[in-house]
């Protein structure tokens, strides 16, 4: 058994993301929040909250118990330099589209947990490397690994029930929202390795 928190701890992520609930239609929303990341040259560094990276919770879900209505929500997170343009859009959406801005708040950084299950060392190998190297402004968490090794079954087929190697392990990542959702984006391409949604923290 061996366990890994990360390193040092780092300065606490000042807000720099705003989490925003749009009322309006879904498609339109996204349309729009899309278009604005590719004006404020921030291309895919949204979270939505109908896609699979966000927890929905928070704030989402406490004005859908809230919201009454024919608008539907659509729950993002976005930088706060894009917040600001689409403060600036509100008057002539909500006139042109029926867009409106339901509800907003800063968030200063994000977590999520992840697990790992390797059966073989070459794929151990691949995913240390990946949790050695989070991007910037992220870090791990709470890391514990075990890992076991069968002589016995050297041999057994990939697919079998019993391996001579086999990995495991669970931790978090915390940071910056932009870091988290870097790290977790890279975590998942790896097969081997399986995501939790992201929580935010409010700022």
């Amino acid at each position: 058994m061996s366990t890994r928190t990360g390193g040092p701890e780092e300065p606490t992520p000042t807000p720099d993301y705003c989490e925003l609930v749009l009322a309006g239609d879904a498609e339109v929303c996204r349309g729009l929040i899309v278009g604005l990341q590719i004006g404020c040259g921030e291309a895919g560094s949204a979270l939505i909250g109908h896609e699979e990276e966000l927890e929905h919770g928070s704030l989402g879900e406490t004005l859908r118990e809230l919201v009454t209505g024919k608008g539907r929500l659509t729950h993002f997170v976005v930088s706060r330099a894009l917040t600001e343009r689409l403060r600036e859009q509100l008057p002539r959406l909500e006139r042109e589209a029926g867009l409106r801005l339901a509800a907003e708040r800063a968030v200063r950084g994000g977590r999520f947990r992840f697990a790992v299950h390797a059966f073989t060392r070459p794929q151990a190998a691949e995913i240390k490397a990946l949790l050695a190297a989070l991007p910037a402004g992220a870090r791990l968490l709470g890391y514990t690994e075990h890992e076991k090794v069968d002589p016995a079954a050297r041999g057994v087929e990939a697919y079998a029930p019993v391996h001579e190697y086999e990995l495991k392990g669970e931790g978090a990542v915390e940071g910056t929202i932009a870091a988290v959702l870097d790290a977790r984006r890279r975590l998942t391409a790896q097969p081997l390795i399986s995501a939790e949604r992201i929580e935010l923290v409010e700022g």
